[in-house]
């Protein structure tokens, strides 16, 4: 049996729990590739600050059948990955940590399926700076997270069969590099089936957060049923990040459908449903450019504030109904040249650029 600080070489089949809770690091270090490690349905105790295994400058590592946890409850990382790539971290148990999974450096091509990551601040989480391609997670459970449930960074293969239900936040996703030709495609968990499938409900924070991402599609999802309650609530946040399109969800009801900071270009807003939220769209008032953003046929009725705000150049806003919101479109940094004007037509008009539907306003129609 193996003792707190052990660096592995070979393969490993505990016999025994390993109580690492008075060591000062991590309780076992992976030290070679191509190596397993099996727990055997036994237990690692971590110290409160430390990893349960070090897995770092190595591949082809399997970790399964192994339960952590640490002897401060919501202290401690079930494994800690640094660059290492095409690893297998399957069937293991890693509740009540801080962390499940911590990435840093640069990993590609692991594997995360069929763990119970719960009851974590965050089941996979890491560095800012983390490059994390070309992943496959899939199967999880991750339950209750008191923060995001996963914030990954890179572009992943699957994120699909996981389930994320009573996490505060839901999926946090940066630097995904899709393309127009391949998007990642979020399917709604109600869909007969599809590609990154997962379930989520009972969120208290956002659900998604984007940041500098290209070509995600997010429709035909009911965002508003999966808030426990969505009064208020901010249910989808863009950070920068290109071709991204939300159509046909619904977002009634909620504070703000979708919130957007930094420069953006060549999103699709088309066919949801934003009414009785605060304002249907609204950005950083500060450093915020939406460039070329195409806005269409969305249900803005009944806002409380701004159906819109926009700050940058679209390419169209038309046949939104923005009837009975307090205020209608807020556009502010539109910058177009007096050749080929931002055209906004009446709604009487037989047709016209940019055209929608008005009325039943207390407040501002346009600012510009």
């Amino acid at each position: 049996q193996v003792i707190p600080g052990d660096i592995l070489t070979a393969d490993l089949t505990l016999t025994a729990d390993l109580d690492a809770s008075t060591h000062g690091g991590s309780a076992l270090i992976v030290g070679a590739d191509n190596i397993i490690i099996d727990g055997a349905g036994f237990t690692i105790t971590v110290n409160g600050g430390n990893s349960g295994i070090q897995l770092h400058n190595h591949h082809g590592t399997t970790i399964k059948n192994l339960t952590i946890v640490s002897s401060v409850a919501g202290q401690g990382v079930g494994v800690n990955i640094n660059n290492s790539s095409n690893n297998v971290i399957q069937d293991n148990t890693l509740n009540n940590l801080n962390i499940g999974i911590y990435t840093a450096g640069n990993n590609s091509n692991n594997m995360i399926n069929n763990n119970d990551i719960n009851n974590t601040s965050s089941a996979i989480g890491g560095h800012y700076t983390a490059i994390n391609n070309g992943w496959s997670i899939t199967g999880n459970d991750f339950l209750n997270s008191t923060n995001w449930a996963v914030y990954y960074r890179g572009t992943p293969v699957e994120i699909s069969g996981n389930d994320f239900t009573g996490s505060a936040h839901g999926l946090n996703l940066e630097s995904v590099a899709a393309t127009a030709a391949s998007p990642f495609v979020m399917t709604w968990q109600g869909a007969a089936s599809g590609p990154n499938q997962n379930t989520f409900g009972g969120h208290i924070g956002q659900l998604f957060q984007f940041s500098s991402c290209n070509y995600i599609d997010v429709s035909g999802w009911d965002i508003s049923s999966l808030f426990t309650s969505p009064a208020g609530k901010t249910a989808i946040s863009l950070n920068g990040g290109s071709g991204l399109r939300f159509a046909d969800n619904n977002f009634s009801g909620l504070g703000v459908g979708i919130y957007t900071d930094n420069t953006s270009y060549y999103h699709e807003i088309s066919g949801n449903d934003f009414s009785g939220t605060s304002s249907s769209l609204t950005t950083n008032p500060y450093h915020c450019n939406s460039v070329g953003w195409t806005i269409t046929d969305n249900d803005m009725t009944n806002c409380s504030s701004w159906a819109m705000s926009y700050w940058g150049t679209p390419a169209e806003i038309s046949g939104n109904d923005l009837t009975g919101s307090a205020s209608g479109i807020n556009l502010r940094g539109a910058n177009f040249p007096s050749s080929n004007p931002f055209v906004m037509t009446w709604q009487g008009a037989g047709s016209g650029p940019n055209q929608n539907t008005f009325g039943g306003h207390i407040g501002q129609l346009f600012q510009f």
